[in-house]
């Protein structure tokens, strides 16, 4: 099956139903929505415009999207319920073509990118040591203060 025809199944109800308002919602989630937290979330972080961009672009969202809509579908008292899922739909479906074409020549020119910088960039800082989640240090239990 290919990916045009995979995609046809999972969306075509929901292409029958499209209106250019909910594509104008996918296209502006997929880039102003998507990038400008990104961007704000890197400020003070050294973080250069190619990598704010790529992170922007490929940062995750399409899984937030499908379990918000499923939020929607099963817990929410919402007016317009199939307008909102209808957009989700719209969403994850173009946040996959979209990226899919574009990850292998986006991610070619951010590497051509960073190999033609000097390091000191924040993007070749090696990442500090991380520390398994739960306390610090171990709790110390003593049997001599239960008695």
């Amino acid at each position: 099956m290919t990916f045009v025809a995979f995609g046809a199944v999972l969306l075509g109800p929901a292409l029958g139903r499209m209106t250019w308002d909910v594509v104008f919602y996918a296209v502006l989630s997929l880039t102003v929505v998507r990038i400008v937290p990104v961007a704000l979330a890197l400020l003070g972080s050294g973080a250069r415009p190619q990598t704010v961009g790529f992170v922007g672009w490929f940062g995750p969202r399409g899984l937030a999207s499908i379990v918000f809509a499923i939020l929607v579908l099963q817990e929410a008292q919402l007016p317009h319920t199939d307008t909102i899922l209808l957009a989700a739909y719209v969403t994850v479906g173009l946040s996959v073509l979209l990226h899919g074409l574009s990850a292998a020549p986006l991610a070619q020119r951010y590497a051509r990118w960073y190999e033609t910088h000097p390091r000191g960039l924040m993007e070749s800082d090696p990442a500090g040591d991380q520390r398994p989640r739960g306390p610090a240090t171990p709790v110390a239990t003593s049997e001599a203060g239960d008695q």
